[in-house]
């Protein structure tokens, strides 16, 4: 055997064979390592099919709610109008004449009261269940979180008011519309607001545009000023802009699961 020149090192043996020329060992995965990378990807289709859900929530909730209201409103035996009447109306358990006050005196008889109250209960806890699936999409920071809050409340409402019809109990009745209506489109605007990295940040070119007149007519309804819309007409008009902007949103999402799943709303 030879002596090791002077200032070498010797060669160290190879732990498992001894040979000093072995090559250095390739490195295998190990059985761990594979379950962590499929429990990666597992964890990711099971986010994206959340979003989706979510997304599909919010399509269906609105959807619902305008199909009842046009088949609830088929079946009124005296003329229903979107300018005159609320979309309470539909609910009323009751056939009765409103007394004076706002909105104007009505004759109000809706067969299908349960359709029209159970389509609300649902757009409510649809845009609530969709909020809570869909969360990954919404970014990070104050106005994603106070938004998603609003709008939870909002929801709340909803369900409220398809419970507790108008004549059933005017007062909870109102309190739910008012959630319904002026926190969801506070709520509403706040989400054009949202970073414009995260998915829904990305569509504030529509939320905004959508939000602003939603909230302006919320103000004129609440204060009783409704020239030229109606009563009827413009509580629809601070009504409908976020439910279609669900819709919207909810078909984006359908596209943009996969990017919400793998981090790309938490920005």
């Amino acid at each position: 055997m030879g002596v090791p020149a002077q200032g070498a090192k010797p060669a160290l043996p190879d732990r498992k064979t001894g040979d000093r020329n072995e090559p250095p060992p390739v490195y295998a995965p190990r059985a761990f390592d594979a379950v962590t990378r499929g429990g990666r990807r597992v964890v990711h289709a099971h986010g994206e099919l959340k979003i989706r859900a979510g997304a599909i929530a919010w399509v269906a909730g609105p959807v619902l709610f305008l199909i009842a209201q046009l088949v609830t409103q088929s079946a009124w035996r005296t003329p229903y109008s979107w300018m005159i009447n609320p979309l309470s109306d539909l609910g009323a358990v009751g056939c009765q004449r409103t007394g004076t006050g706002y909105p104007l005196p009505r004759y109000v008889c809706s067969p299908l009261h349960g359709v029209m109250n159970a389509s609300v209960v649902a757009l409510g806890v649809l845009l609530a269940g969709g909020m809570l699936l869909t969360a990954r999409c919404w970014g990070s920071g104050i106005a994603s979180r106070a938004a998603r809050s609003l709008l939870i409340v909002a929801a709340a409402g909803s369900v409220l008011v398809g419970l507790v019809p108008e004549d059933v109990n005017p007062g909870l009745h109102l309190l739910g519309a008012f959630l319904g209506i002026a926190v969801g489109n506070c709520g509403f605007i706040l989400a054009g607001l949202l970073r414009r990295a995260s998915p829904l940040g990305r569509l504030r070119p529509l939320t905004l545009p959508l939000s602003i007149p939603a909230i302006a007519a919320t103000v004129l309804l609440f204060t009783g000023c409704t020239p030229a819309a109606g009563f009827g007409g413009m509580e629809r008009l601070a009504l409908y802009p976020l439910r279609c902007w669900m819709v919207i949103a909810g078909i984006y999402l359908l596209r943009e699961a996969g990017r919400c799943a793998t981090g790309g709303g938490q920005t």
